[in-house]
């Protein structure tokens, strides 16, 4: 095992790839990862107690900072369901998967996300307050190594150095291109709002993914990973909306943000690609907004520099009864015999100065703009309360990036979330109401608890009663009184803790949403940009 104890990575240091030149890793260790999956193996072959020992999808254990890891992964469904389009072609994705899970000694306090190349896991870990980033050691130093390698470091390790912008949003844009509908004294173009006596219900926002020819070439024309790289963005955006309380009632309202699609642009060429030769930011999104989809929402990411420090860009709908049009649910609308699609975003992961991003600015660009589409303008930069600042740093809509992440940087300020309350209410009309679906370890609807099945809940909640109860239990219920998981006034041994209170919170929660959400690469000369976040705000 190599240790670095104060290991800096430095741009002229030859065994480094050139990624890290705008990176600073303080403190990494280069360890053996150990994997294994239970679930290829016929297990009703195995003797009882042997197949007690294999509670997961999938295991990965490693040694890194003078202690053990387990981890119990359990694979991510929704993930391989996916459509990938190429243009014309349609297939499922076939080599990647994704994984959530947990610390086995560690499961109330641990949560993990990542997925497994070659029987080398990627992904992160949170523990309480600390966040381990791990990838393969092959993809963070250019020297040869052996594969089974990993590199595992923490979130406060990890300094970005330079600093990027984001432009004000694009109202401003819609207008342009739209000038006459502030005249307009009918709202026949704008979305409609969601039910009010469906206030309680959980809503679901249906998003397609979309790669430009740049980033598939960037990545190598390797679809299966590019898709890994989409998915993840759109999962951090979704655990940052599940978690917030945008109507101001004290609970999370766990607005969702799920993949329906994932686009894919092979070359300049392909047909329905009209921003192919777009020049700047502006023109990229304006020619992605000719682009025919039925989408709540259609994002684009793609690996372009251009001279503006800006790196994203969405059309922002306007939160007053006569409004330009755009952002969430805006159906198509036609211009001068043009139909244009205000639905949509679009972030580049190249900066001004040629330079790949960080994943972790990448990623909350993204959640950036889709709080734009859902109607957040930029916070105030003097504003005491949106921006204020401090230890913990801004909010996400802040205007620039932060070199150093810091816990506000992945939650909405109190500006963003009146904001985006109000635009969900008037506008909402194509969010998806869903239903709680007992087993999938998110805490829906009149769910009491909801720790997946028998082998995860072992785990994760044993006071839950799993999906795969055998009657007369029944599935995503308190077995004794209430959850340590789900309200603090609970104690692993399922009895109330007098010094927290009587009773279980309304706070819908996953393994993801718990404590992280993680990010990761298996691109040559692009290492794996971590970021984990808290279920709860600061």
């Amino acid at each position: 095992m190599e240790y670095f104890s104060k290991g800096v990575i430095e741009c002229d240091e030859d065994n480094v790839q050139r990624y890290f030149c705008q990176i600073v890793i303080k403190t990494y260790e280069i360890v053996d990862c150990h994997s294994f999956l239970p679930a290829k193996y016929n297990f009703n072959k195995f003797p009882e107690e042997d197949r007690l020992q294999y509670e997961a999808d999938a295991e990965v254990s490693f040694r890194a900072f003078n202690r053990d890891f387990h981890l119990l992964l359990y694979e991510d469904s929704n993930f391989q369901d996916l459509e990938v389009s190429h243009t014309s072609i349609k297939r499922n994705l076939t080599k990647t998967n994704f994984y959530e899970g947990i610390v086995k000694e560690h499961s109330l306090d641990s949560a993990v996300v990542g997925y497994l190349n070659d029987n080398v896991f990627s992904g992160s870990i949170k523990e309480k307050e600390v966040i381990y980033f791990i990838e393969p050691a092959s993809s963070f130093l250019s020297a040869p190594i052996d594969s089974s390698k990993i590199v595992v470091y923490r979130s406060k390790d990890v300094i970005n150095k330079h600093q990027d912008h984001f432009e004000a949003n694009s109202s401003e844009s819609s207008l342009n291109l739209f000038p006459l509908f502030k005249s307009f004294r009918n709202m026949s173009y704008l979305p409609q709002g969601i039910k009010k006596e469906s206030n309680d219900t959980d809503y679901t926002c249906q998003i397609e993914m979309v790669a430009d020819h740049t980033l598939y070439e960037y990545f190598k024309k390797d679809s299966d990973t590019l898709s890994v790289f989409l998915y993840l963005h759109a999962k951090y955006a979704d655990v940052i909306f599940r978690r917030t309380d945008f109507d101001g009632d004290g609970f999370p309202d766990n607005i969702r943000i799920k993949v329906k699609k994932i686009s894919i642009y092979k070359t300049a060429s392909d047909p329905n690609y009209p921003m192919a030769k777009a020049q700047d930011l502006d023109s990229f999104l304006n020619s992605f907004s000719l682009r025919s989809q039925n989408y709540c929402i259609s994002f684009c990411l793609s690996h372009r520099s251009y001279k503006a420090t800006a790196v994203g860009k969405a059309f922002r709908p306007e939160s007053q009864p006569f409004a330009t049009p755009g952002g969430i649910c805006q159906f198509s609308i036609w211009k001068r015999g043009v139909k244009r699609y205000l639905n949509t975003g679009v972030v580049t992961i190249v900066n001004s100065r040629k330079q790949a991003m960080p994943l972790i600015t990448t990623m909350l660009a993204f959640t950036h703009e889709m709080g734009h589409l859902f109607g957040s303008d930029h916070d105030p930069v003097n504003h005491l309360i949106c921006s204020p600042g401090g230890n913990l740093g801004n909010y996400l809509m802040y205007p620039r990036t932060s070199t150093v992440f810091k816990p506000r940087n992945s939650h909405f300020s109190p500006c963003s979330r009146q904001q985006i309350h109000w635009i969900i209410q008037e506008r909402g009309e194509c969010l998806k109401s869903h239903p709680g679906i007992c087993g999938n370890g998110v805490r829906e609807s009149d769910e009491e608890c909801d720790c997946g099945w028998e082998k995860s809940c072992s785990h994760l909640d044993s006071c839950c009663t799993p999906s795969d109860a055998k009657p007369p239990e029944k599935g995503c219920t308190f077995r004794k009184n209430c959850s340590p998981k789900e309200s603090k006034s609970r104690t692993r041994d399922c009895t109330v803790d007098p010094a927290n209170g009587t009773g279980a919170t309304r706070a819908r929660q996953s393994v993801l949403l718990v404590c992280v959400m993680a990010c990761m690469r298996l691109v040559p000369n692009l290492s794996i940009r971590l970021i984990g976040i808290r279920a709860r705000g600061p």
